[in-house]
Parts: structure tokens; C-alpha cells; sequence
């Protein structure tokens, strides 16, 4: 093969995230298949920060629809090198003050259309299933015990490996200049090398619209957006790594425990730009204040 026809490919998928990089998987069972990634590290961004939580009360009707039909995908793959189960259950809550009770009502009507795993908890059997919980700002909640922790890493492998199996290539730190369109398809100028390819694949997250405009193809208006995650371990109580993942009913604040450490996020939905997201002092002050304050009895230790 000359050095030249190696930059040649059926198609090239923009973006090494999950959805690059399963789609990149997928078509390179029959085709040969480049990702372009331009960070030096492979699932940087999205993919790389992910609370990692199978959620079947996430989302419009139509999503939760899919995650529920996707779960027999997560049971039955196994990552073969680490023999590690993609999925384990956890469970979810769903939490309500006294103030959201008519939002739970009507979430509870909404998840148990399409779905039974959902049933509604008081306050002690609430505190019982999550007792780092403040009673006084818990009134009921809602409880799925199907909600599971997904290994990100463990299934980005399976895609990673099966495209390596079949050829495909990734390749980092790729700064692309410019496309051209041709006849038969696609000329990438970029830092390193002019790649070819029939069929372009826009999986570049944060950066598909300007994707996009650069090709000429119609934008879908999406809004990039920073949310702010930080951990901290308590001095005051001992945690369980077990205990459910706890939701607001209206989302807005989430938290888990792993490996004794509190990982919050107030669920803070910042438009931005297209960057390297990091947290804000401010912002990392803020979800402190909601979290210690008021949902949780917790003294926090190291933030």
C-alpha cells in the first residue's frame, strides 16, 4: 500500500467521542473507517467527564423509550479483556420537598406509561434508601431500582477494540484547515496530512455546527453548555457506595457516592462556546451552598 492510499477512506468520522467512535466501530465491519480527533487524547470532552448512569426516567418520552430498549445491549456485552460487566445496578431517587409533590405526581404518571420499575417512597422510606439526605428538606420521592452505573470506559473500549480489529484508524491532534468538496468526495487539508474520503461523519459534539458551516451542510442549532460537577468526602457521616444515585424531581441537582467521596453537580446549564470546560469557582461555591444547606446532612471535608 502507498503512503498515499492510507489516507484514503471510505469515510471519516469527525470526533472520538462515544458516538464518534461506536459509529466509526459499527461501519468499519464493512468499511475502512478514519476518526479525526483533534485533542491529543482520545474521548477528551463529553465522553471523558461523563457521570456514567443508565437512567430510564432520563429524557423526553422517545429517549427513554431507546435507553429502556438498549438495556439488553448493556447486560449481555462483557469488555472481554477485563471481564467487566457494562452495567450494575444501583437505583435511583428521584427527590421532592414539599413543594414539588404535584411534580412527582406527575412525573410518576409520566415514567409509568412505557415503564414499571418506578414506584413512589415517603419520607422515612426515602431517608432509609439515601439517609445522608436532610429529613427536613425531604417530603416523598420517586424510586427505580433498575437505574444502574455504566463502565464509560468499558464500552468505549469495545467500540475501540473492534475498530482496531477491522483496520480502522484513529488519529490525534488533528487541526483541520479546510474541506473540499469534490467528485467522488472529500479533501481534508489539515495540520498533518490531506485526507480523502467519500463520506464525511459530523460527531464533534460541542462543535458540529461549525462543522457544519464548513461543509456547507445545515446546521441544527445546537447550544453548547457547561455544567459544573465537583466531589467532596463528609466528616460527619459514613458513606455507603452503594447507596442510590439521588435527582432532583425537577433536576435540578444530582449526586452519587464513589469510593467514599460525594461527586455533585448542581445541574447548572451554562451556554458557551466550544472549549475545554472547566469549573468555575463561583459555580463550585454555589452547588456547595445548595447541597450542604439544604438537600444534604453532610459536613463537608476536602472540596
Amino acid at each position: 500500500m502507498t503512503n498515499s492510499s492510507k489516507k484514503k477512506f471510505d469515510i471519516i468520522v469527525l470526533g472520538s467521542g462515544i458516538a464518534g467512535i461506536s459509529i466509526a466501530s459499527e461501519l468499519s465491519e464493512y468499511l475502512n473507517v478514519c476518526v479525526l480527533e483533534k485533542e491529543g487524547l482520545i474521548s477528551y470532552h463529553s465522553t471523558g467527564r461523563s457521570l456514567a448512569f443508565y437512567l430510564e426516567s432520563y429524557g423526553n418520552e422517545v429517549i427513554r423509550q431507546l435507553t429502556s430498549a438498549s438495556k439488553n445491549f448493556f447486560y449481555n456485552r462483557i469488555d472481554t479483556t477485563s471481564k467487566n460487566i457494562l452495567i450494575k445496578k444501583r437505583g435511583v431517587i428521584h427527590i421532592a420537598n414539599k413543594f414539588q409533590t404535584i411534580k412527582l405526581k406527575n412525573l410518576y404518571e409520566t415514567l409509568t406509561k412505557n415503564n414499571e420499575n418506578f414506584k413512589i417512597l415517603n419520607k422515612l422510606q426515602t431517608m432509609e434508601l439515601l439517609p445522608c439526605l436532610n429529613d427536613e428538606y425531604v417530603d416523598s420521592s420517586i424510586y427505580d431500582s433498575e437505574a444502574s452505573d455504566i463502565d464509560v470506559n468499558a464500552i468505549y473500549n469495545i467500540y475501540l477494540k473492534n475498530l482496531t480489529k477491522n483496520n480502522g484508524k484513529v488519529i490525534t491532534d488533528i487541526k483541520i484547515t479546510e474541506f473540499l468538496h469534490q467528485v467522488h468526495g472529500w479533501k481534508i487539508l489539515t495540520n498533518q496530512d490531506e485526507f480523502y474520503t467519500k463520506i464525511i461523519v459530523n460527531a464533534a459534539g460541542a462543535w458540529c455546527d461549525l462543522i457544519a458551516t464548513n461543509v456547507g451542510a445545515k446546521k441544527i442549532n445546537i447550544v453548547p453548555k457547561k455544567r459544573t460537577i465537583f466531589c467532596f468526602k463528609p466528616t460527619n457521616i459514613k458513606l455507603n457506595n452503594k447507596w442510590p444515585l439521588g435527582v432532583d424531581v425537577e433536576e435540578n441537582f444530582y449526586f452519587k457516592v464513589e469510593h467514599d467521596t460525594v461527586i455533585a453537580s448542581p445541574a447548572d446549564e451554562t451556554p458557551t462556546v466550544p472549549h475545554d470546560a472547566q469549573a468555575e469557582d463561583i459555580d463550585i461555591a454555589l452547588g456547595i451552598e445548595l447541597f450542604l444547606n439544604l438537600v444534604l446532612y453532610l459536613t463537608s471535608g476536602q472540596v
